[in-house]
């Protein structure tokens, strides 16, 4: 579908706003705003998670030209409106309710832009395109046909979260909690230090950071702390060189890709305290799309060829990078289109908010989806499915 013309680029927001009850964007303006002048790590990284919808409401306004990513997500809002016309009755009233689910508190848009994405990706490759899960409740959310050969697709979703021993959003809390109390105790032990934390425990639930918490400040104290699920060090910072804006990069050089970091600053010239934490384990993120990927699989109907479309959110773009580049992510697949529960599956792939937005390579990967197939299927040699099942690797 080509993008929206930038002169009608407003009508097409319009359009979409339409389609969910004024008072849920009126909640979720407020909800933004709120967010948007906040000083808290947890605040902006969720306000940095409602990417679609800032887009969206940017456009309601900007007179000119939309840049790449708008236009992405133009493309992505006029595929609803069209879809929305489309959809039987009870077809339509299912879509406006995953609008209305995007829009609720800690909810977004990226599911449901995910499944447009997924469709239009298999419409420019000339497949027709049902979408059978909106129309008859139960059904694969997408049905495609093309040269006499159908496929089924299912498309999942999991956050990155579940992949990782350390939650991000925890480890923002944690060091929104500390901020204040390092700025006071900084004030009176002038200096750089770091604060080294491995938690072979991880830090998956909210319910521990008051201990945790406890345990950093018993340490700044003087006094015991920490345990077997905190393990905490307090120690002079000391990297040669490195400029207050330089060391973020040089603590992820020394701490590797998995580890959490954040820098707290005092009034004092050259006073801060760095934080490092570790669970003593790398991510598992591909390991949680392969066990995504079989929740999947079971929505398929064995006696029709199936495809997997999975989305993977809360993910950065160096580590969907890494993902890609270190090939644990195709590792995973393959392993999981060798199991039982991957017999439906003809071809999985995964897909990021960088390919919603339209990012180019290498942030996103080109044709908008990594794709991997699996060569024994029945239906793997059927001429008329080849280019749904082409293999990003």
């Amino acid at each position: 579908m080509q993008y929206p013309p930038a002169s009608r680029h407003q009508a097409v927001v319009a359009a979409f706003m339409s389609m969910a009850d004024r008072s849920a964007w009126d909640a979720l303006i407020r909800h933004l705003a709120g967010l948007s002048g906040s000083p808290a790590r947890a605040d902006r990284a969720a306000f940095r998670r409602q990417e679609i919808e800032l887009t969206l409401l940017r456009l309601r306004r900007q007179e000119g030209a939309p840049d790449q990513c708008q236009r992405a997500v133009l493309r992505l809002a006029a595929e609803a409106v069209a879809l929305d016309r489309r959809l039987s009755p009870a077809g339509r009233e299912r879509l406006r309710a995953m609008l209305a689910e995007g829009l609720a508190p800690g909810h977004t848009l990226a599911p449901l832009f995910h499944l447009l994405h997924i469709a239009a990706r298999h419409r420019a490759q000339r497949y027709e395109v049902h979408f059978a899960g909106l129309e008859h409740e139960g059904e694969p959310d997408l049905i495609i046909t093309g040269g006499g050969a159908s496929a089924a697709i299912v498309c999942g979703s999991l956050s990155a979260e579940e992949g990782r021993p350390i939650h991000r959003a925890n480890w923002c809390a944690l060091v929104d909690m500390l901020d204040q109390d390092l700025r006071r105790w900084l004030a009176a032990h002038p200096g750089r230090y770091l604060l080294n934390m491995t938690l072979p425990e991880g830090m998956s639930g909210a319910c521990g950071l008051p201990d945790l918490h406890r345990h950093i400040m018993a340490l700044l104290q003087g006094q015991p702390s920490g345990g077997k699920e905190a393990f905490l060090r307090l120690h002079p910072l000391v990297i040669a060189g490195a400029t207050a804006e330089d060391l973020p990069r040089h603590l992820r050089q020394s701490f590797g890709p998995d580890a959490h970091l954040a820098v707290t600053h005092a009034e004092e010239a050259g006073s801060l305290c760095a934080l490092a934490a570790w669970a003593g384990q790398g991510n598992s993120i591909a390991q949680a799309t392969a066990r995504r990927m079989a929740t999947a699989a079971a929505r398929l109907d064995p006696r029709q060829p199936g495809i997997l479309a999975m989305f993977i959110d809360d993910l950065e773009r160096d580590e969907w990078r890494r993902l890609r580049e270190t090939l644990e992510l195709e590792g995973e697949a393959r392993r999981f289109m060798t199991s039982a529960a991957a017999a439906p599956v003809l071809a999985a792939g995964c897909a990021t908010r960088m390919e919603l937005m339209g990012l180019p390579s290498p942030h996103a990967v080109p044709g908008g989806e990594l794709r991997f197939r699996s060569a024994t299927h029945p239906a793997a040699r059927q001429a008329a499915l080849q280019t749904a099942l082409m293999s990003s690797l």
